[in-house]
């Protein structure tokens, strides 16, 4: 069976360890992952005109980033359909809501204590995603933030 599950990133290594236990937790055969980031709409006509979400994307994800989703898909290949980055810009439930129909999302993967890193108008998720419908799996892992693995892609093969 396959499953669509949403996971809400900040685009740092770290963020990737949702993905990592979602792939190895999630009762599916196959998975379609969404990371999510979300950010506010740009609110001048100058912003907007010029506005493209993958140009935005592109300027936060870094080269490790790229690396560590690749190695994870290389590396579950046989569960992991697909990876695509969704751009979030509701500021209202049904907003959300729309977007788990329109993408046909069953699950969310949310952290439990983590918190997410902020960049340029962009926000905590967490709020709309436990207020909606979708089935929800908090997941925990050690923070430490002394490790000299912290946000490196070695990260992710530590645990």
């Amino acid at each position: 069976m396959k499953k669509t599950i949403l996971i809400p990133t900040d685009f740092s290594i770290e963020s990737l360890m949702l993905l990592k236990r979602a792939i190895v937790n999630v009762e599916a055969d196959e998975l379609d992952i969404i990371l999510m980031f979300s950010a506010y709409s740009p609110d001048s006509i100058t912003e907007l005109l010029f506005y493209s979400p993958k140009e935005m994307v592109d300027k936060l994800i870094t080269n490790d980033f790229k690396e560590a989703c690749s190695i994870l898909q290389n590396k579950y290949s046989s569960k992991i359909a697909s990876i695509t980055i969704e751009v979030f810009h509701g500021e209202s439930r049904s907003v959300f809501n729309h977007l788990v129909e329109s993408r046909q999302i069953q699950e969310a993967i949310i952290p439990k204590k983590y918190t997410f890193r902020r960049h340029k108008n962009s926000f905590d998720p967490l709020p709309f995603i436990r207020q909606s419908s979708l089935q929800i799996t908090e997941i925990e892992w050690e923070t430490n933030k002394k490790k000299p693995e912290k946000d490196s892609i070695a990260e992710l093969f530590l645990d």
